[in-house]
């Protein structure tokens, strides 16, 4: 287990530490929140450095996280699926199943009503049903 932390690169100084099992980080587009992925998928309050929710209902290791660029939702790709989680619930909303191969890459559309994925050579275009 190792920890998260956040540093303020204008002085160097460390702002907060939690311990955390997770590898990888993600920040809202605001900069209000993290969420941190890898074996579990977890967010934090960048200001308190509180965990605020810890996502359950992982099969398997997270290998990817998109945030929506309204803050609102996390997508999080593991396994054979992907889930689109709320952030103000910690609930997940919806699963998407992966065709074939593994999810290389994906993204929320801006407008958030629409999500990209792309696997292998070819790529697809969802709703998001939120």
């Amino acid at each position: 287990m190792g920890n998260n932390i956040l540093w303020d690169v204008s002085t160097g100084e460390k702002v907060w530490e939690a311990p955390s099992s997770n590898n990888f980080m993600a920040f809202s587009p605001k900069g209000e929140f993290a969420v941190t992925f890898g074996k579990a998928l977890t967010q934090w309050d960048l200001k308190t450095g509180k965990q605020v929710h810890d996502f359950s209902g992982l099969s398997a290791t997270v290998n990817a996280v998109v945030l929506s660029k309204d803050g609102k939702n996390a997508l999080a790709m593991h396994g054979d699926k992907m889930k689109l989680w709320d952030i103000s619930t910690g609930k997940f909303s919806m699963t998407y199943p992966v065709d074939l191969l593994a999810i290389n890459a994906a993204q929320i559309t801006p407008d958030s009503k629409y999500l990209l994925s792309a696997s292998g050579y070819s790529f697809k275009i969802r709703e998001l049903l939120n």
